[in-house]
């Protein structure tokens, strides 16, 4: 007499899946516009660097670019010729008595050669934006 026995085993794999979400914050990032964005003040060449470059550049807060102060008639200056990440700039602006320019007063000409080599180099404005 022969026996045969049959063993079965079954394995059960559970897969999860897992999403990991990474959420930016707007105020992480800023936008940074050409040192030049009028462009009619500067002795600059257009396509030197980013002079006279009418782009808006979202970039992030940490990134060391120009800092362009105004007072409160939107005169921009370039004090200690500062180049800095964005938080920074504005806390320099805010030692000198005066405001990072806002966007507008960027796109209007603030600090356009007031000197410190940053009409071909991009600048911090006070605006916010998401990549």
């Amino acid at each position: 007499t022969t026996t045969t026995t049959t063993t079965t085993t079954t394995t059960t794999t559970t897969t999860t899946a897992s999403t990991t979400t990474t959420t930016t914050l707007s105020s992480d990032y800023y936008i940074a516009v050409s040192g030049s964005y009028l462009g009619t003040k500067t002795g600059c060449i257009v396509g030197l660097g980013y002079s006279r470059d009418q782009t808006e550049y979202c970039k992030a807060k940490t990134t060391s670019l120009g800092a362009t102060c105004c007072n409160s008639a939107g005169t921009g200056s370039r004090p200690d010729c500062l180049r800095t990440d964005q938080e920074s700039a504005v806390a320099h602006c805010e030692g000198e008595g005066l405001t990072l320019c806002t966007l507008a007063q960027l796109k209007a000409g603030a600090g356009e050669a007031t000197g410190c080599a940053m009409d071909d180099e991009l600048v911090w404005s006070d605006e916010t934006c998401t990549p």
